[in-house]
């Protein structure tokens, strides 16, 4: 199998987009109701379930980015720092840095343009109030 996922895997590449996005940019595709931060890795998280068995059918370059950036996202979570999880950390922190190059190399392993996406505010509801 090449590097592009069938076309109803939009999820997937939305999320790798977004990823590789310099870091206002991340924030501004999420709405302000939301932990920004959590979202972009969760947003990652369940594209790669959308991309599910066809996972194991990419070339081995394409399975290798993958595995890179869905690992340092692992890591980040694992290492139990709420500070790492906030809109600021996004902006500063060298782990999302690392998050943006990592999400640049899936990006070019998939052989895809990197254009800027557009918020998916669909996908989020917010909690009613009272």
């Amino acid at each position: 199998m090449t590097c592009n996922p069938d076309p109803v895997r939009e999820g997937f590449r939305w999320a790798v987009y977004c990823l590789a996005q310099p870091a206002e940019m991340q924030l501004s595709l999420l709405p302000e109701f939301v932990c920004k931060a959590d979202e972009l890795a969760l947003t990652f998280d369940d594209g790669l379930r959308e991309l599910g068995r066809e996972r194991s059918e990419l070339s081995p370059h394409c399975q290798a980015s993958l595995d890179a950036l869905e690992a340092w996202l692992c890591q980040m979570s694992e290492a139990g720092d709420e500070g790492l999880w906030t809109d600021n950390a996004v902006r500063n922190h060298p782990s999302w840095r690392g998050v943006r190059l990592l999400a640049t190399a899936v990006l070019a392993a998939f052989e895809w343009d990197a254009p800027e996406p557009s918020p998916r505010q669909d996908v989020y509801v917010p909690a009613a109030s009272g």
